[in-house]
């Protein structure tokens, strides 16, 4: 009898084989491998495509990452899904055996065999003892797996991270039932789980307390259980740390909608968003509410309160929606933003050519437009323009604000759901602050335009924001945002260590909206001052606490009333998933995938003629 199969039991292999890939598909699937595991891993697979294409007579062009190049197991599970729907019995060559085949067959069989294995401990870092508190196993002590270069520990630090139990609170619960509540830690009086209901989410919260004491813990923990749970949200990074962590813990799943906000990056690309992008189409119900929202906030962001009347509010919205409507029918240019309307306030010729322009993408402007723009008077256009000029001037504002080839929309962001990340660095607190808001301000005409949605078609949208004193500006923004936005489902969460450098309105605001707040050390009486008497803690007992204590006062489900003050040991940092490199990484492709190089970076209007703005 030959050795070779006849089409029958070809058929029957193959089919086997397809079924071993898809075993190895649905393992790999979304699990996140530690490190170590990895390279072997993507080492077998690849070993599996080389036999498959001894195996056919033409061979497929796979997807393929190297093993070297570090791959997730996302894209390994796709590179083997491509490789089973290849695999065709009428491909196989002569001398194909049957022996062949089951060796194949085998080789997966371990391949799934070694994932599942790997899978028992997804974390960057070697677990050296695990603590208690309350007889709770909540902290662990360990290093980092990149501290811990060849295995070995010398020279590496020991740092406290969540252990057993709080893992399973950040990571496992809120995967499993995303209506739970969010876990804060553990009471130090009687051990209770001490955690916040995620409706109380939306009465909003306040952090204080000094740098060191736990407070940027304590938000990446939070925020990690709500992307966990699978809600959308922003977290404003003015200080550049907590952003980072957080690609170091985020699941792999859902790292698709990350969106990594960056205007001053230093890493090869940059990446920004278009102030004037609604994402709504024109016959939307929600369309003019969305409009008439962004052109309040953009008069916010100007401060040109003063000289804004009904007249250029009409050609403004005029203006917006046919730079979104050219924006939508010419995806392949660059887009129209706030540096063209800039141009549009003081040049008549640039608003002749911005007729041109939008009339080209058959977009209905009125005939009478630069005519009736001009009628405005000098003084006020003036007054605009040069309100814009240092948005579109820096270069670090107008890439943020006025992104003519982004792929990330703040609206968008905020309907779909996804994980936006801002970060800052080194820009000088009036940059920060200026940054910080614009965000803020774009979130809120977003969510504004819910207003015409049923409050249960409202999805929830969780903005995280710290070093807030870095922030708030004494506008009417930050105090509108905290007592109107809990019935659009937006839950803020703001977190400063000067609450006294607040403007005096946000104090209010925060005093008056915020139904939890949380204090950990204040670093001196006169912060603590500002807030304790909402907690109902004395000043120096608040003074007086050490890492990872906090006092919390929130709302009790059973009676809907403000609870006494207690005392919580706070979740040590959840461990890492990733190491830096890796997060490196995530966040290079990120920003490759949504930003521009820098160099590239236009600096003038596409209606100034070609003259530098």
């Amino acid at each position: 009898m030959s050795d070779a199969t006849d089409e029958t039991g070809r058929g029957a292999s193959v089919e086997r084989i397809r079924d071993a890939v898809d075993a190895v598909v649905t393992t790999l699937d979304g699990r996140q491998l530690a490190a170590p595991d990895r390279e072997p891993v993507a080492e077998a697979v690849l070993s599996v495509l080389v036999v498959g294409d001894r195996l056919t007579v033409d061979s497929v062009a796979l997807r393929h990452v190297p093993p070297d190049a570090d791959p997730s197991a996302s894209e390994l599970a796709t590179t083997l899904a491509e490789f089973g729907d290849a695999f065709d019995p009428t491909a196989l060559r002569e001398s194909v055996s049957d022996r062949d085949l089951r060796r194949l067959a085998g080789r997966l069989d371990d391949l799934d065999e070694r994932v599942a294995d790997a899978e028992q401990f997804p974390y960057e870092f070697v677990e050296t003892a695990v603590e208690h508190e309350h007889g709770q196993p909540v902290r662990s002590l360990g290093y980092r797996s990149d501290d811990a270069a060849d295995g070995s520990l010398a020279g590496a630090t020991e740092s406290v991270f969540a252990g057993p139990r709080a893992r399973e609170q950040i990571e496992q619960v809120p995967r499993e039932n995303p209506d739970a509540p969010l876990f804060v830690g553990t009471g130090t009086r009687a051990g209770r789980d001490a955690s916040i209901e995620k409706d109380h989410l939306f009465r909003h919260r306040a952090i204080f307390g000094v740098t060191g004491y736990g407070k940027s813990t304590l938000l990446t923990n939070e925020f990690k259980q709500l992307v966990e749970a699978g809600a959308g949200g922003c977290f404003v990074d003015p200080k550049g740390d907590d952003s980072e962590r957080l690609v170091e813990i985020l699941p792999e799943r859902r790292l698709d909608e990350l969106r990594w906000l960056e205007p001053g990056s230093s890493r090869g690309a940059v990446s920004g968003f278009n102030f004037l992008e609604l994402d709504l189409d024109p016959a939307d119900p929600a369309y003019e509410t969305a409009l008439a929202a962004l052109i309040e906030d953009l008069v916010a962001l100007l401060g040109v309160n003063e000289v804004w009347g009904p007249h250029l509010n009409q050609l403004a919205s005029e203006t917006v929606t046919a730079v979104n409507a050219h924006n939508r029918a010419r995806p392949d240019e660059p887009d129209l933003t706030l540096v063209d309307f800039a141009h549009l306030l003081t040049d008549p010729a640039a608003r002749e050519r911005f007729a041109e322009r939008v009339a080209a993408a058959d977009v209905d402007l009125d005939p009478d437009y630069a005519d009736r723009f001009g009628a405005v008077p000098e003084a006020t256009r003036t007054a605009v323009r040069e309100a814009l000029v240092p948005w579109i001037e820096n270069p670090i504002t107008r890439r943020l604000v006025a992104a003519r080839d982004s792929e990330i929309s703040v609206p968008r962001a905020v309907a779909d759901g996804e994980i936006l990340l801002v970060r800052m660095g080194g820009e000088p607190k009036e940059l920060k602050r200026k940054l910080s808001m614009a965000v803020l301000r774009r979130i809120w005409s977003a969510i504004r335009a819910r207003a015409e949605r049923d409050r249960r078609d409202r999805d929830p949208f969780y903005l995280f924001c710290d070093e807030f004193d870095n922030v708030a500006l004494a506008d009417e923004t930050i105090t509108a945002m905290l007592s109107k936005s809990r019935s659009y489902r937006l839950s803020l969460t703001f977190c400063t260590q000067y609450p006294g450098q607040l403007p005096e309105s946000v104090v209010e605001g925060l005093v008056s909206n915020c139904d939890t707040v949380v204090s950990f050390n204040p670093g001196s009486r006169r912060q603590a001052e500002t807030y304790n008497s909402q907690l109902g803690v004395d000043v120096d007992t608040l003074t007086g606490e050490s890492n990872y204590h906090a006092w919390l006062r929130t709302t009790l489900s059973e009676s809907m009333e403000r609870s006494a003050a207690f005392r919580v040991y706070t979740h040590p940092p959840f461990p890492p998933v990733r190491t830096r490199d890796e997060r490196d990484r995530l966040i290079e492709r990120a920003l490759a995938r949504d930003g521009w190089d820098p160099v590239d970076d236009p600096a003038t209007s596409r209606l100034d003629g070609g003259d530098q703005v």
